[in-house]
């Protein structure tokens, strides 16, 4: 999977979104011209505030819905866009080392990112999670190795892990 970074989202113009049904949800899936750049699970928030955090990462961008088949739980994407401060990209980055069927605590990613004493920031930004499921922030959990919170939802949270044969209390 390509990784394409940029620190400036006023230069996306148009962002094409779709929305599919997986087995945690219905999802809304964006994209800039071929690269994946945002995943939400539509559940906890609704479509409506989905639509309006889509609008506030790319504020300049006009949505447009389009039909699409694609579903990335069943196919990694080749290509994703990750816009954020050069903090925020190195945990996404972070993130993607966790691999499916494990989990990590956020000072373990705060470690890994070369950052041990910024656990909050790290949690933070593990929260701005632009590529929900890719950049698998569901895997990081508290400490006390409990579900922790999830943007999306604990259910959902749940859900993907179990998937992955991840059963916490």
């Amino acid at each position: 999977m390509e990784i394409i970074i940029s620190h400036n989202n006023k230069e996306i113009s148009l962002i094409e979104y779709s929305l599919c049904d997986t087995f945690a949800g219905e999802m809304l899936v964006a994209q800039y011209a071929d690269a994946v750049c945002f995943i939400a699970f539509v559940e906890q928030l609704g479509i409506d505030a989905t639509l309006n955090e889509l609008c506030s990462r790319f504020p300049k961008a006009k949505l447009r819905q389009i039909c699409n088949t694609y579903n990335p739980t069943r196919l990694q994407p080749q290509k994703i866009l990750l816009v954020g401060t050069k903090f925020q990209i190195e945990i996404w980055q972070t993130l993607l080392s966790v691999n499916y069927g494990e989990t990590a605590t956020y000072s373990e990613i705060a470690s890994k990112a070369g950052y041990p004493k910024a656990i909050r920031a790290t949690a933070s930004a593990i929260g701005r999670n632009p590529i929900s499921y890719i950049i698998p922030c569901h895997r990081i959990i508290p400490a006390s190795k409990d579900a922790g919170n999830y943007h999306w939802g604990k259910n959902i949270k749940r859900c993907l892990l179990k998937n992955e044969g991840i059963i916490l209390p």
